[in-house]
């Protein structure tokens, strides 16, 4: 039998309305390879005789269903394609079906009949498009055909699958966009589909026109806002004959209502995006979408207790109206981080529901209880973030970023100054997990300059601002911890005063000025510990520990930091646990304890390898630099050293926070070894190679094993004999260049006591009397080390230096 393809468009009035040209076949289908070939499949699969494709308005369904048709049907199958666009509800289907496939009568008998007797064993496959609508007719059609004829395969189109069984559902995702990562060429950038397209259809209406470096942004950021959707890039291209993609851009902050076009423009049925999305809706029941248009209060993704928030428990179960939005196309499911699932619109679906929203007397009610739900899913993550669920809680955070911004930015609206303020104040350990230090101050302010907030939440405000404020080195910190700690004293909040007194100690240390910093967080360890603060008491404890190492009492340090750790592991805290293991590793560096020390720093770089706390890691980054360096002069190590120093401060400039005041001059003094060892133009190049990592390849590189021989040099390197911790060694070295105590307090970032203190150490250590003997036993270890390595020892100490050395003198 000769193969034949038919097209029949029901409800045009005409009979002979079948021709052999499916209008949805002109032109190229554009971005759609993978998805006509996996369509193409299942429709040919001979254990699947019914396909549903499905997907939101605009995805380009037809267009797709019309080129896997006319490839099927080139072979051997007979083709019919129905487009059931202008057909009713309560219309006779198989009736107008039979009469415009020109089906032969069977003796008065009914329509199924002669459909049946028309397909009869013949290989056909029936296409019926734009099926949305007729669901239960397309199920009353399909059933008995796909029973009575064997060798019969249907694919039916539209927004809503019909409900067979036995069906297998393909769903249409609209188009991939650009992802808003790097600077990909002007020619990755033209191969990402969406984009393709956009072009290809604005060169019908504006021949010439490129991407190019000053258009790029905006294309790509008019296909995001798009969300990928052909029919929408199709009305878009379009408007291009008259303004440029940015102008266009500007368009669409007031609406859909730009993105129209005629029949040149697009072969779907509407004209414009509203009116496709609107008639989306319209198959809706009046509840169903007054319910439905609430949710376009939600910036992105929601889960099912935020829908119950906003919708409201009248007119039926949330959990059905979910399911049916969701099989409509109305919303697009997804599961979330914590394994629950999660909903949220296309950015176009979205539009046209807020402009309902808008247009109704809810808009405030709603938004009102979406701030409200948000508030307390803060505080409950405030809660949680400090125990055994936090990683999870912390990825549900993430998730409801936008929510959060806007709830915020509704409250400060409305003069909301308190539930602003409770807000920002709940998302603190937020702020601090995920680097976002200067936001979190930024709320905070805005909120503190409100009048309505009480006592009670005014310091909590005031204390969230002086701790993030301290770390951000902002003038204000210590007035705002002053003024906090006041309020809590008022308030005999003694858990209050504690903290504050915590925070004060740590602004000081971050300032560089220890000795304050020793008075206050000892007194803070004390403070937290009386106020029964079991978790505020083990932090202050980490942080005396940091600081104990810092003035160079490593054994007080690692005691300190033990006991933190112990309080942390009964609490169920990992990551408090991890934070205070940064403390353990430098403990262990200074010490010379370098297998120890790696270890310890990379299990907490491991830990936080997920990109959260881009402070620790940064800490974290920093201590393996140092380990680096504690191998002597083994090249390897240097560069690696040298790329981690540049990617650690990177991340402290991501974040705004810069190293403390007094481990500044310790990490210029290594950022100067590392040049000076490396030379100038290698240096460079790690450098700035490190300044481009990622944090996921920062801690990669951190992490990875050095070459073999590499080890092996670095091992006679270290296996050299000597007395001295590292931080000894450093000292030694300092003083054999014939630096003074001040100086070498200076050059370390440690107290000039500390100094004096070290190099007592280091002269009974080598049995030394005076610092010229000190110089003369580093200048003999570096020719050692020359001649175990076969490398030349540079800046080795000449007569000059122990001359210096001696005039110096103890």
């Amino acid at each position: 039998m000769q193969t034949t393809q038919r097209f029949v468009r029901l409800g045009v009035g005409d009979p002979d309305s079948a021709t052999t040209h499916p209008y949805h076949s002109l032109g190229p289908l554009i971005g759609r390879a993978a998805e006509h070939a996996a369509l193409r499949r299942r429709v040919t699969e001979t254990s699947v005789r019914m396909v549903a494709l499905t997907g939101p308005v605009g995805a380009g369904k037809s267009r797709l269903a019309a080129a896997v048709f006319k490839e099927v049907c080139t072979g051997s199958p007979q083709g019919c394609f129905v487009d059931l666009g202008l057909v009713k509800e309560g219309d006779d289907l198989p009736e107008r079906l039979a009469d415009a496939l020109g089906c032969p009568e069977t003796g008065g008998g009914p329509a199924e009949a002669r459909l049946t007797s028309w397909v009869g064993d013949r290989d056909v496959l029936l296409v019926l498009d734009h099926c949305e609508g007729l669901l239960d007719d397309v199920v009353a059609l399909v059933t008995p055909l796909l029973a009575d004829c064997p060798r019969l395969r249907v694919l039916v189109v539209g927004q809503e699958a019909p409900r067979m069984y036995g069906g297998s559902l393909y769903n249409l995702a609209p188009l991939p966009v650009p992802d808003g990562q790097g600077h990909p060429s002007l020619e990755q950038l033209a191969r990402v589909p969406s984009i393709e397209l956009f072009l290809h259809r604005t060169s019908v209406v504006r021949p010439g026109f490129t991407l190019t470096e000053d258009n790029r942004e905006a294309v790509s950021e008019l296909c995001r806002r798009l969300d990928g959707l052909p029919f929408a890039i199709e009305l878009a291209a379009s408007r291009l004959k008259l303004l440029t993609p940015g102008a266009l851009l500007g368009e669409l902050e007031d609406g859909l209502d730009c993105l129209y076009g005629s029949r040149a423009d697009t072969l779907a049925r509407q004209l414009s995006l509203p009116a496709a999305v609107a008639q989306s809706c319209d198959r809706l029941s009046v509840d169903e979408r007054d319910r439905f248009v609430r949710l376009a209060v939600f910036a992105g993704e929601f889960g099912i207790s935020a829908a119950e928030a906003v919708m409201g428990t009248g007119g039926g179960s949330v959990h059905e109206l979910l399911a049916t939005l969701v099989d409509k196309n109305l919303l697009v499911q997804e599961e979330q981080a914590n394994g629950e699932l999660g909903f949220s619109m296309l950015g176009t679906v979205r539009a046209y529901a807020l402009s309902m929203l808008r247009r109704g007397d809810e808009l405030e009610r709603v938004r009102r209880s979406h701030a409200a739900h948000f508030l307390a899913a803060a505080q409950a993550a405030e809660r949680e973030l400090v125990g055994p669920d936090q990683a999870s809680w912390a990825k549900q955070l993430v998730q409801w970023d936008k929510e959060l911004q806007s709830a915020f930015g509704f409250l400060m609206e409305r003069g909301n100054g308190q539930d602003a303020a409770a807000l920002a104040t709940a998302l603190r350990p937020y702020w601090f997990a995920f680097g976002r230090l200067r936001e979190g101050l930024d709320w905070l302010e805005l909120a503190l300059a409100r009048n309505d907030l009480t006592r009670v939440l005014r310091a909590r405000a005031l204390e969230a601002a002086g701790e993030l404020g301290s770390w951000l080195h902002c003038d204000r910190a210590v007035e705002r911890l002053l003024r906090a700690q006041e309020i809590y004293r008022g308030l005999s909040d003694d858990r209050g005063v504690a903290a504050c007194l915590h925070y004060l100690g740590m602004a000081a240390y971050i300032r560089g000025e220890l000795g304050q910093a020793a008075v206050l967080l000892q007194d803070a360890v004390a403070a937290r510990r009386a106020a029964g603060d079991t978790h505020g008491h083990a932090r202050a404890v980490r942080d005396l520990a940091a600081l104990r190492l810092d003035t160079g009492e490593p054994a007080e340090a690692r005691n300190l930091a033990e006991a933190a750790v112990r309080i942390f592991r009964r609490l169920k805290d990992a990551r408090q646990t991890a934070l205070t293991r940064v403390v353990l590793g430098a403990v262990a560096a200074d010490e010379g304890a370098l297998g120890e020390a790696e270890e310890m720093v990379g299990r907490v770089l491991r830990f936080f390898d997920d990109g959260t706390d881009p402070l620790t890691v940064a800490r974290g980054l920093e201590v393996s630099a140092y380990l680096q360096s504690m191998h002597g002069r083994d090249r390897e190590r240097w560069r690696r050293c040298a790329g981690l120093l540049s990617a650690a401060q990177t991340l402290r400039t991501q974040v705004h926070c810069d190293i403390p005041g007094h481990q500044r001059p310790k990490f210029d003094n290594l950022v100067e070894r590392a040049r000076v060892r490396l030379g100038g133009a290698t240096f460079d190049h790690d450098w700035a190679e490190g300044r481009g990592l990622t944090v996921g390849r920062a801690i990669e590189r951190a992490l990875a094993p050095l070459p073999q021989e590499t080890a092996a040099v670095a091992s006679l390197d270290v296996g050299l004999a000597t007395p001295l911790t590292p931080r000894e060694h450093e000292v030694a070295e300092l003083v054999a260049h014939g630096l003074t105590n001040r100086e070498i307090a200076r050059r370390l970032g440690i107290a000039e006591w500390t100094a004096v203190n070290h190099l007592r150490k280091i002269m009974r250590k080598l049995d030394c009397s005076s610092r010229v003997h000190v110089a003369n036993w580093v200048a003999h270890r570096q020719t050692e080390e020359g001649a175990v390595t076969g490398a030349p020892a540079h800046h080795r100490v000449g007569a000059s230096s122990a001359a210096r050395a001696r005039n110096l003198g103890r």
